[in-house]
């Protein structure tokens, strides 16, 4: 399920999107599969609300950020009819790819770089810019709990 966000997070003008990838095992009874930030992998049961343990993990440690290719400009602020170009609104690499401004990363080790990073990558850029990273990863942990319990 989407929902267009109005006033988007922006990182260099650019509105972007993530993929994160969560391991579930079984759904009756939700099972998720968790590796604690040591690296073991083991069984969290999740079902009837019990919550993996905080230094468990039930998402994979790296996943996508796909920006769009051309910067947003909000309509609420001013923006005209052609700053609602469909590149600065949609994220999907599919449109995105069409796109003459379009970035490919072809270097992995340049993980910040062009119209998709790491989930790395965005978290470092994150930090730089003074967002605690570790406090929203709790909230993006706590939210992706709650969708697979709903």
């Amino acid at each position: 399920v989407s929902r267009y966000v109005a006033r988007p997070l922006l990182i260099d003008g650019y509105k972007f999107d993530l993929r994160l990838y969560v391991a579930v095992s079984s759904f009756e009874p939700l099972r998720a599969c968790a590796s604690s930030r040591r690296g073991a992998a083991k069984e969290e049961r999740s079902g009837g609300g019990t919550r993996p343990a905080a230094e468990s993990r039930y998402v994979f440690e790296e996943g996508l950020c796909r920006f769009s290719t051309a910067r947003y400009s909000d309509p609420a602020d001013g923006g005209s009819a052609a700053d609602a170009d469909v590149f600065a609104h949609l994220t999907n690499y599919s449109i995105n790819k069409r796109s003459s401004h379009f970035v490919p990363n072809a270097d992995a080790a340049d993980d910040g770089f062009g119209s998709k990073w790491s989930l790395s990558a965005l978290k470092r850029c994150l930090a730089r810019n003074g967002v605690d990273v570790a406090a929203l990863w709790r909230r993006v942990d706590d939210l992706l709990l709650r969708t697979l319990i709903e």
